[in-house]
């Protein structure tokens, strides 16, 4: 019979269930938990590596994923208080479209303000029209 390997000798012993996995959130979510409860099968510094860039990923996905909706928010009108520059929901696309929506919305003004002054009687009176 053949000798079991190191990988096989650490781990007997420790499997507490197999686990079926289809997702790569589930993927992770059994090797921190199998990392957490002890489970050390060589050298797990690539491991702990690979986790640590997978979670700065996921929170840098999140941070976008905000700020995407921020651009959306300020393009449609719906910015009452601003995100400032070192905030998190903050980015430049966000500020380029906040500032082109209040662009819009102050020319929006001026040309309803000239529709409103145009459309009054008085300016029929003496404009010559009958």
């Amino acid at each position: 019979m053949a000798e079991l390997s190191k990988t096989a000798r650490a781990s007997m012993g420790r499997v507490v269930k197999e686990t079926h996995i289809e997702t790569t959130e589930e993927a992770i979510k059994a090797i921190q938990d199998n990392r957490i409860g002890g489970l050390f099968i060589g050298d797990m510094s690539r491991v702990d590596k690979l986790l640590a860039a997978y979670k700065a990923v996921k929170d840098l996905l999140e941070q976008r994923e905000v700020q995407l909706a921020g651009v959306l928010t300020a393009a449609e009108g719906g910015i009452s208080d601003p995100a400032k520059e070192d905030e998190y929901g903050w980015s430049v696309p966000y500020q380029k479209v906040l500032e082109l929506r209040q662009a819009y919305d102050a020319a929006k003004y001026v040309v309803m303000a000239e529709v409103d002054n145009s459309e009054r009687p008085e300016d029929h009176e003496h404009g010559g029209e009958a």
